[in-house]
C-alpha cells in the first residue's frame, strides 16, 4: 500500500495550520485507495468488534471555530463549531440558534433554508422559516470533508476538499437526495452557482466550469488556470469574483461560460480567502493579514480602498450587504465591521466563538477544557438540561493543549508555549499562578509529587518543579529518541509515548537525576499516547490501532498484542475493565480489556469532530472533539467494573506561615474507604478524611496521602512551603531561568520623516544549545496574552533577528519593549534605526537584566538631553511587571529648574514612549536639560530610558539611567579626528552631580600612544548639569582620539558621552556611557562584542571598529577571535597594549574575510597578571557615516 502524506495550504480550513503550527499527520489517499484500505482493515485478524457501542451521546457544547458567514434578509447566519446563529443585521440581537450535529465550514441561505456544509456530516439542509425555531430537515453522509456550498430552488452543490463535487437534488429539501459525483484534478474548495452551470475553485487547479443543464449527469464546460491558487469565490451577475492566495483578487467575464475570461487582478497581502460584494465595492477577508476594500467599479481596473486589522481573531470569511460587512474569524466568532466609509472601515462589534478543543479534565462535577486554538481555559458546567453551559474561562499565553487537575489546580502543557499552572479555586474566575518556558513543543503532562512530567515533543521530557506555583521550574531534562508525544506515571516510573521510537520507560524517583530503563520499538508504529492499567501500558498508535505492552518489569517491557483496526487511535482513559478510546475518525471507542492478551472493540459512537482527549466527569464521559466542541456521553451501560482509587488533596491556608493550623481536605476519586496521611516534618500521622497540622518550622515539608478500596489504592503527596512566622514574603520570580527587556523597539514611521527598524540579535556564549522566547511589549497595550515566538540558539552562534517586530512579530506598524525569556543566560543586542536613501542611522539598546529593573518606589536620571531646532528628546518605559505603571516624568533645565511632570500610564508587560518632552513643558528651545523618571506602583518592575534624536538627519542617540558614583569613571572613547570616508568625529560630554558642586574633579586623557595621562581639573559648581561640547578640544586642545578618566574627589558624580560624525549641516552619533572602574575586564575573563556586520565594499553595508583602553601602567598582551554568527572562526588577532594606552583597530574584518557579514561578534581576552581594561565595538553605516557603539559583555 502506498501512503501519500501532504501538509497544504487550506484556507478554508485552520488558519493555524496554515502558519505551520501543530496538526496531525494529514493523508491524501486517492479515493481507489481509500476504498481498498477500509476493506483490508475491516478483516484484520484478531480484532474482535461488537457490533454497537454501550456509550450513547447525551449531550453537547457545540462551541467551536466560526469558519462561515452568509448574509440574506436582513439576517446574518454564521457558525461557531457545530452551531448555526442568526444574527439581525439592523440590531445585533441574536435570533436563533441551533446545533446541526456537524461543523459548520460553510453556509448559504436560499429562500426557508439554510444549506450547510458540514465536516465529516455531507449536507445539513436547515428549516429556518421560523428562525426562534430552526430544525434539521435533512443530512447526507456524504461527502466526508464538505467545505463549500451553493444552492438554488432545485439543486445544491457541495465541494469536498479530497473527494470532488458533490450534486443533490433539493426541490423537496426535506427528502434531499444524490444525484452525482463529478471527479476533479484539483482540491475542490468553493462553489458558486450561475444560472445551469457550477464554478468550483479547485485551488492550484484553478477555476473549473460544469454544466448542469442534466445535474445527474454533470459536463465539465471550462477550466481558467489564474496561475495562483484559487480559495474562494463570490459572483455577481456574470461577473465571478475570485479570491487567490498568490495573485489576489480576480474578475471574471462570465457571460459565456464556456470560456471565462480574466477581466482584471489586484494583488494583495495575505492569504486571499473570500470575498462578499455590496455595491460597487468588494470585500475580501486576508486571512492573518486582515481585511481589504476593494473598488470594482471598472472591473478590469481593480483600486484599494482601505484596509484594517481587527483586533482579535483572523478573517477567514466575510458577507456583507449595504455599509455593513461581516467576518469569520476563526476562533473569536463572528465581527461586523461598518464599512460606510470604505477607506477607513470600523469595527462596531463581535459576536463570541470559540476554539478547537483539545482535551478535558474533570474538576469535581465541572469539566474544564483545553481550547487550543483559542487560547483559553474553559470551565463547563455540565448540569443544565439545556445542555453545558460556560461558567469561566482564562486567556492563556499559549495554546493549551493536554492538563492535569490535582488540588484545585490546572498543570497546563501549552504547546509552542511552555507549561502554566492555574487556579481553579474559583471556577467562575481561574487565575494563572505561573509559567515557564519548556524547551520543545509541549504536548502531554503527568504529576509525580511535587513535580510535573512535561512530554514536549522534540524537546524530550521535562521534569518540572511545582513547588512554587507562582514560579515553576526544569529541574532536569530526559532525551527522548524520537518525540515525546504522550507521558503517564504510576507511582515513580513514567510511561513516554515517543512517536516512532515507540515507548520510553524512565525512572523518576529521584527528579533531578531521571534515568531511561527501557525503549521498546512498537513495529516501527507512532506512539501517540500511553495509558497504564494494572501491570500494562494502553499505548495509542494513531492510525495503527493499538499496543498492549505487560510493563511488570518495567525495564524490560514487552508487547502482548498489537489490534490494528480502521481508526486514528489518539488517545484512551482506563476505567476497571475498560479502556475509552478517543479516536479522530470514530469518536468514542469502548474497549474491553479484561483480557489484556486479547482486547474486544465494543464499539464505538461517532462524533462530529476530531475526537481527542477525554476525562470521566462525574459519571460521564467527556470528550474534546475539536472544531466541534465538547461531546458528552452517558456509559452506564458498558459496565466496567470496580477501580481502584485515585489519590488528591488539598489545603488551607495556601500560603501557610510556621504556627500556623493547616486543615488538609481529601480530593481523591474513585471511592476509597480508607486515609493513611503522613506528616514528613515531625513524622506524625492520621487517618482521619480530613486532618489538621501544625507545622513548627518554616521550609518545604512533605505530606503524603495514601487511599485505598477493595479494588486497590493510590499515593499522593506534595510539599508545602511554609513561610516565616515574622517578615515579608520573597518576590515572585519570573518563570524563565534568564529574563531580558529590550526597552524600545520598533517598525513604524516616525516624526520629520523618519522610518525605524529594530534588529535584534540572541547570542548564546554557553556550552549547551539555549532555548529563548521572544515576545513583543507592543506599546500603549496591555501585552499580558503577547504570543512568544521560540528561537533555539546554538552553543556559540548567534540569531539575527533582523527587523524583528515586522519579520518576526508581524506588526507593519508598531513599537513597543521585546522581552526574551531563555533556559540559560544570552548576551542580547539591539539596534534600532532610521533608514534613508543615504544609509542608516542608528542606536545599539541592549538586553537589559529583568533582575537590574526598577520597582516601585524608586527614580532614575536621564542627562543630556536637548530640544529645539536641531534635535528632539523623547522618554520611554518599558513594563516589565504585571501591573498598570503609574509614571511621572519630571523635566528640568539644565541649571536644576523644574519645568513640569509629564504623568502617563504604562499597560502590563507593555511600553509607552512620550515624545518631545521639552516642547509638551513649554520648553521648544533646551540646549542641555534632565529628566528624572518616578514610579510608585506596588510590585512593579521598570526600564526607563532617552531618545534624543537629531532632526536634521533623524540619528537617534540611545540614552541609558545614569547613577552617581563615587568610583572614578571611564568614557571608553572620545575623539577629535578625521576618519575614514571623510567622517569628522567629535565627542561631547554631560557630568551630573545633585550636589550641584564638586571638589577636586579631575579629567585624563589617554591617547592612543599610551604613557602617562594628560589631566586638567575643573570647576563643578552652580548647576547639577555641565555640558562639555568637543571635549577632546575645549580641555586638551587634542587632534586625536583615546579615553577619558574622571574622578571627583569629594561627592559623586555621573557622566555620559555622545561621539558623533559632524559634517557640518547635521550629525550623526553614537552614546558611550561612563562605567566605573572596577567594571573593567580583568585577566583571564573572556568578553563578547556582538551584533558586528562587515562589508568587503566601503561603500556599502558597515565596517566593524574594535577599542581597548588599558586602565594600568603595565603592558597588556591581549587575544581577539574574529568570528561569524555561527561560531566560525575567521581570523584572530594579538597586540600589547602599552601602560593606560587606548588603541583601535578599524575594519578589523576586512584582513579575514571577503564575504559580507550581518551578524558577527568577536571574543577578547588577556593572561597577562593583574590586567585591567574596558574592550568595545563601534560599526559604521559605510553609506551615512553612523556609528554605533556596542560594549563588551563578559562571559557567564
Amino acid at each position: 500500500m502506498i501512503i501519500a502524506i501532504e501538509f497544504r495550504r487550506n484556507s478554508s480550513g485552520s488558519p493555524f495550520r496554515e502558519r505551520g503550527l501543530p496538526m496531525e499527520v494529514a493523508m491524501d489517499f486517492s479515493r481507489p485507495i481509500i476504498h481498498a484500505l477500509l476493506v483490508v482493515l475491516s478483516f484484520v485478524p484478531g480484532v474482535v468488534q461488537a457490533e454497537t457501542s454501550c456509550a450513547a451521546l447525551e449531550t453537547r457544547w457545540g462551541q467551536g471555530p466560526t469558519r462561515a458567514v452568509a448574509y440574506s434578509a436582513g439576517t446574518v447566519y454564521y457558525g461557531v463549531g457545530t452551531q448555526m446563529v442568526a444574527v439581525s443585521s439592523a440590531t445585533d440581537a441574536e435570533l436563533g440558534r441551533l446545533d446541526v450535529g456537524g461543523v459548520v465550514v460553510a453556509i448559504e441561505v436560499f429562500g426557508d433554508h439554510a444549506f450547510i456544509a458540514g465536516s465529516k456530516s455531507g449536507l445539513i439542509v436547515v428549516d429556518i422559516s421560523d428562525l426562534s425555531s430552526m430544525q434539521v430537515v435533512a443530512q447526507t453522509d456524504e461527502p466526508t470533508h464538505a467545505n463549500g456550498v451553493a444552492a438554488n430552488s432545485d439543486i445544491a452543490v457541495v465541494t469536498d476538499f479530497w473527494d470532488g463535487v458533490w450534486v443533490f437534488d433539493i426541490s423537496s429539501p426535506a427528502s434531499t437526495q444524490w444525484l452525482a459525483t463529478v471527479d476533479v484534478d484539483g482540491l475542490a474548495q468553493d462553489v458558486v452557482l450561475s444560472g445551469h452551470h457550477a464554478v468550483i475553485a479547485e485551488g492550484t487547479t484553478g477555476i473549473r466550469v460544469l454544466d448542469l443543464s442534466d445535474p445527474a449527469n454533470p459536463t465539465q464546460e471550462a477550466l481558467l488556470v489564474t496561475g495562483g491558487e484559487v480559495n474562494g469565490l463570490t459572483i455577481d451577475g456574470s461577473t465571478l469574483f475570485v479570491a487567490d492566495h498568490d495573485v489576489g483578487l480576480i474578475t471574471v467575464d462570465l457571460s459565456n461560460p464556456a470560456s471565462p475570461a480574466v477581466l482584471g487582478s489586484l494583488p494583495l497581502q495575505g492569504s486571499v480567502a473570500a470575498i462578499a460584494v455590496t455595491g460597487t465595492t468588494a470585500w475580501v477577508a486576508a486571512d492573518y493579514r486582515g481585511f481589504f476594500a476593494v473598488d470594482i467599479s471598472d472591473l478590469e481596473n481593480l483600486v484599494e480602498l482601505g484596509s484594517g486589522n481587527l483586533s482579535r481573531g483572523t478573517e477567514v470569511h466575510v458577507a456583507a450587504a449595504g455599509t455593513q460587512v461581516w467576518f469569520a474569524t476563526w476562533t473569536d466568532g463572528m465581527a461586523r465591521v461598518d464599512g460606510a466609509d470604505p477607506t477607513n472601515p470600523q469595527e462596531a462589534a463581535w459576536f463570541a466563538g470559540a476554539g478547537e478543543m483539545r482535551s478535558v479534565e474533570a474538576l469535581g462535577e465541572y469539566a474544564v477544557v483545553a481550547d487550543w486554538s483559542g487560547l483559553q481555559l474553559r470551565v463547563l458546567d455540565l448540569s443544565p438540561s439545556a445542555g453545558p453551559e460556560q461558567i469561566g474561562s482564562l486567556q492563556m499565553t499559549g495554546f493549551p493543549r493536554r492538563m492535569k487537575i490535582a488540588s484545585n489546580r490546572a498543570y497546563v502543557a501549552m504547546e509552542w508555549d511552555g507549561f502554566a499552572i492555574v487556579d481553579l479555586s474559583d471556577p467562575t474566575i481561574p487565575v494563572l499562578l505561573g509559567s515557564v518556558a519548556i524547551p520543545g513543543h509541549p504536548q502531554d503532562v503527568a504529576l509525580v509529587g511535587d513535580v510535573a512530567l512535561v512530554a514536549a515533543k522534540d524537546g524530550g521530557l521535562h521534569i518540572v518543579d511545582i513547588t512554587h506555583p507562582e514560579a515553576p521550574s526544569i529541574t532536569a531534562t530526559v532525551d527522548i529518541s524520537g518525540n515525546a508525544m504522550g507521558v503517564s506515571v504510576v507511582g515513580t516510573i513514567a510511561y513516554v509515548a515517543a512517536q516512532s521510537s515507540g515507548l520510553v520507560v524512565v525512572d523518576v524517583a529521584t527528579p533531578a537525576n531521571p534515568q531511561v530503563l527501557a525503549t521498546l520499538d512498537l513495529n516501527g508504529k507512532l506512539a501517540v499516547h500511553t495509558a497504564p492499567f494494572g501491570d500494562y501500558v494502553f499505548v495509542s498508535a494513531y492510525y495503527s490501532g493499538f499496543f498492549i505492552v505487560d510493563v511488570s518489569d518495567p525495564a524490560n517491557p514487552v508487547i502482548v498484542t498489537h489490534t490494528d483496526y480502521n481508526g486514528t487511535t489518539r488517545s484512551a482513559v482506563i476505567d476497571g475493565n475498560l479502556a475509552f478510546v478517543g479516536d479522530s475518525r470514530n469518536g468514542l471507542m469502548v474497549v474491553d480489556l479484561s483480557d489484556p492478551t486479547s482486547p474486544v472493540i465494543l464499539g464505538s459512537t461517532p462524533t462530529p469532530g476530531d475526537s481527542w482527549y477525554g476525562a470521566f466527569v462525574g459519571d460521564d464521559f467527556v470528550l474534546a472533539d475539536d472544531q466541534a466542541g465538547v461531546a458528552v456521553f452517558d456509559v452506564s451501560a458498558c459496565g466496567g467494573g470496580s477501580s481502584a482509587p485515585h489519590a488528591d488533596f488539598t489545603y488551607a491556608p495556601q500560603n501557610p506561615r510556621a504556627g500556623d493550623t493547616v486543615t488538609f481536605s481529601d480530593l481523591s476519586t474513585g471511592n476509597p474507604t480508607s486515609w493513611q496521611w503522613r506528616f514528613m516534618d515531625d513524622g506524625s500521622t492520621s487517618s482521619e478524611k480530613n486532618p489538621s497540622h501544625v507545622f513548627a518550622l518554616a521550609g518545604g515539608h512533605e505530606v503524603r496521602l495514601e487511599v485505598s478500596n477493595q479494588a486497590g489504592s493510590s499515593n499522593a503527596s506534595r510539599t508545602i512551603v511554609v513561610e516565616p512566622a515574622e517578615g515579608e514574603l520573597p518576590p515572585v520570580s519570573y518563570p524563565f531561568a534568564a529574563t531580558a527587556v529590550i526597552p524600545a523597539a520598533a517598525h513604524k514611521a516616525g516624526a520629520q520623516g523618519t522610518a525605524w527598524i529594530t534588529d535584534v540579535v540572541l547570542h548564546n556564549p554557553q556550552g549547551d544549545d539555549v532555548t529563548a522566547f521572544v515576545f513583543l511589549q507592543k506599546s500603549g497595550v496591555n501585552s499580558s496574552l503577547a504570543e512568544a515566538v521560540e528561537f533555539v540558539v546554538g552553543s556559540n552562534e548567534s540569531v539575527l533577528l533582523a527587523d524583528v517586530v515586522l519579520q518576526t512579530f508581524g506588526k507593519s506598524s508598531a513599537t513597543g519593549a521585546i522581552l526574551i525569556g531563555s533556559d540559560q543566560s544570552l548576551v542580547i543586542s539591539s539596534r534600532t534605526y532610521n533608514t534613508a536613501a543615504e544609509g542608516t542611522y542608528g542606536q545599539y539598546i541592549p538586553g537589559l537584566d529583568v533582575n537590574q529593573a526598577l520597582t516601585a518606589g524608586q527614580s532614575t536620571t536621564l542627562i543630556q538631553l536637548s530640544e529645539g531646532t536641531s534635535f528632539r528628546t523623547n522618554l520611554g518605559v518599558a513594563n516589565a511587571s504585571a501591573v498598570n505603571l503609574e509614571v511621572a516624568a519630571e523635566i528640568y533645565s539644565g541649571n536644576g529648574q523644574a519645568l513640569g511632570t509629564r504623568l502617563f500610564d504604562v499597560p502590563p508587560w507593555s511600553h509607552q514612549q512620550v515624545n518631545e518632552v521639552f516642547t509638551w513643558a513649554g520648553f521648544p528651545e533646551m540646549a542641555d536639560g534632565y529628566a528624572v523618571i518616578r514610579c510608585d506602583t506596588v510590585g512593579a518592575r521598570w526600564f526607563a530610558y532617552a531618545s534624543v534624536v537629531d532632526n536634521r538627519s533623524g540619528d537617534p542617540v540611545y540614552i541609558a539611567p545614569t547613577l552617581e558614583s563615587s568610583e572614578p569613571l571611564w568614557i571608553a572613547a572620545a575623539s577629535h579626528v578625521r576618519g575614514t570616508n571623510n567622517t569628522n568625529w567629535r565627542t561631547d560630554i554631560e557630568l551630573f552631580s545633585t550636589a550641584k558642586s564638586l571638589s577636586g574633579l579631575s579629567v585624563q586623557w589617554l591617547e592612543s600612544s599610551g604613557g602617562t595621562p594628560q589631566e586638567v581639573d575643573l570647576d563643578f559648581t552652580g548647576t547639577p548639569c555641565q555640558r562639555i561640547e568637543d571635549v577632546l578640544d575645549a580641555l586638551f586642545g587634542g587632534n586625536n582620539s583615546g579615553a577619558l578618566r574622571l574622578e571627583a574627589e569629594g561627592g559623586t558624580l555621573a557622566v555620559t558621552s555622545r561621539t558623533y560624525n559632524d559634517p557640518g549641516d547635521a550629525t550623526y552619533g553614537q552614546y558611550i556611557p561612563a562605567v566605573v572602574e572596577s567594571g573593567a575586564l580583568v585577566w583571564g575573563e573572556s568578553a563578547r562584542l556582538v551584533q558586528l556586520a562587515h562589508s568587503p565594499k566601503s561603500n556599502k553595508g558597515f565596517r566593524s571598529n574594535l577599542g581597548f583602553v588599558n586602565t594600568t601602567g603595565q603592558t597588556l598582551t591581549m587575544y581577539v577571535e574574529l568570528r561569524d554568527g555561527g561560531g566560525s572562526t575567521l581570523g584572530t588577532l594579538n597586540f600589547d597594549l602599552a601602560p593606560w594606552q587606548y588603541h583601535q583597530l578599524n575594519n578589523v574584518y576586512d584582513d579575514v574575510t571577503e564575504e559580507t557579514l550581518d551578524n558577527a561578534y568577536a571574543v577578547v581576552t588577556t593572561w597577562t597578571g593583574g590586567a585591567a581594561y574596558f574592550a568595545f565595538a563601534s560599526v559604521v553605516d559605510n553609506r551615512s557615516g553612523d556609528p554605533v557603539f556596542i560594549p563588551a559583555v563578559r562571559d557567564p
